[in-house]
């Protein structure tokens, strides 16, 4: 690590509410190479609290963070800060090993570029961020024990030349601007950090106990299937006697805003026809009370091909209410199955992508690893077991000689093939 640091004693045992006019404004030229950063520092005692402002970074944004911990942002200095809180576990503090948060704003315009020579000018109201933090509800009561001005840089190489710090020279005047983010405090412990709400592998899937919350439209009947295009499950489609009719993904209206955009999607397949149509649908009710209906995603699937369906930018007008979701098939009313659904933020693609190597079932693949073995031979055993005691549906790949037909013809199919005798 390299770097200087500029600290402020005489704020000793003031807290956030405390200060007044805490700022600086500064002059530098930075050349780093590599994964390096500069801004303020600042540490509390009683409670202990890292305070970390951030006005420039290189390489990596330090730390980035999902929207689901994203508190807000906040205008200073009429620059424009994410803000946030993470925790420490377990490390090294003013007070010897202990647990403590860091609150973090980091500026979202960022002035330096990798390999260059960039002179940045700027100022740090580091009382008014103290203010914001405040105002999203983090704890500024402790005692101050430093302030500094940083420039660091982790496993890289540079310069870095202070030309100008001048305290109490970046005032900032105008009234506190924060805007909060709305999805915080519902979505924090729903939202990945990849942005994903819900990931739907459909693998539990059960209409007595409807364990992934989805529901039919118009009645079709929704059931379990062990055709799957991942994993050992998927939804199944069933008594589908209009096109309109299909299963409809599960909503909850606190996490879906009016105005805003998000990603929603599934992969879906169809054996009974040489091709059919599927829609991704968005059903509304607008400002007048009118049902509007939007096409969010379209796919024509071929015969026993899982298929891709889904947008990764549609937006719920403005004035929207009783918005939902579901998958219909304009022209066609057979049976289908749909897998590996999700719901997430916009521009988040799907979590399973259908490749030229898995849009095709693989005959005698059961436990669909990629390779046909004893493990998929003693799975078939099993199957055809409950196909005769139970009259299930087969699950995926289990016709091992393609015949259309799943019985002991295809167990001896298969162990002729592992024991690398003629199958014919």
């Amino acid at each position: 690590m390299y770097g200087f640091h500029w600290k402020k004693n005489d704020l000793l045992q003031k807290n956030g509410k405390d200060m007044e006019n805490v700022s600086f404004s500064y002059d530098l030229d930075f050349s780093p190479c590599g994964d390096a950063y500069f801004g303020a520092y600042d540490r509390t005692q009683d409670p202990s609290v890292e305070y970390h402002i951030i006005e420039s970074w290189n390489e990596h944004e330090p730390p980035s963070v999902s929207n689901n911990l994203l508190s807000g942002t906040a205008v200073i200095n009429g620059n424009e800060y994410d803000v946030f809180m993470m925790y420490r576990i377990n490390q090294p503090g003013l007070d010897g090993t202990e647990s403590f948060p860091q609150y973090w704003s980091v500026r979202k315009e960022n002035a330096v570029q990798n390999n260059t020579d960039d002179h940045i000018e700027g100022a740090i109201d580091i009382s008014k961020h103290f203010a914001s933090w405040e105002a999203f509800g983090f704890d500024t009561s402790g005692a101050l024990y430093e302030a500094m001005f940083f420039v660091e840089g982790y496993r890289s190489s540079g310069t870095a030349e202070l030309k100008k710090l001048n305290f109490e020279e970046g005032q900032d005047s105008s009234p506190l601007d924060i805007k909060p983010n709305k999805y915080y405090n519902t979505l924090r412990g729903i939202i990945d950090d990849d942005g994903y709400y819900y990931k739907y592998d459909l693998d539990n899937y059960d209409t007595k106990y409807n364990n992934d919350r989805w529901s039919s439209r118009e009645n079709a009947n929704l059931r379990y299937s062990p055709v799957s295009f991942e994993g050992i499950g998927s939804l199944r489609v069933i008594d589908h006697n209009s096109p309109s009719q299909g299963p409809c993904f599960p909503v909850d209206k606190e996490f879906f805003f009016a105005g805003d955009a998000y990603s929603l999607g599934a992969v879906v397949m169809q054996n009974e026809a040489a091709s059919a149509d599927f829609a991704l649908v968005m059903e509304y009710t607008d400002a007048d009370g009118c049902i509007q209906r939007e096409i969010l995603a379209e796919a024509s699937a071929p015969t026993g091909k899982w298929t891709e369906l889904f947008n990764t930018s549609f937006a719920i007008p403005e004035s929207a209410s009783d918005f939902s979701f579901f998958i219909e098939t304009p022209d066609y009313t057979g049976d289908f199955y749909v897998d590996d659904a999700y719901e997430a933020l916009e521009n988040v693609e799907p979590f399973a992508k259908v490749t030229a190597e898995n849009a095709y079932p693989q005959n005698g693949d059961l436990n669909r690893d990629g390779v046909i073995d004893v493990f998929d031979l003693s799975a078939l055993r099993r199957a055809i077991i409950r196909l005769v005691m139970n009259n299930n549906e087969p699950p995926a790949n289990s016709d091992a000689n393609g015949d259309g037909i799943v019985n002991v013809a295809d167990l001896v199919y298969l162990q002729r093939y592992l024991l690398g005798a003629p199958t014919e």
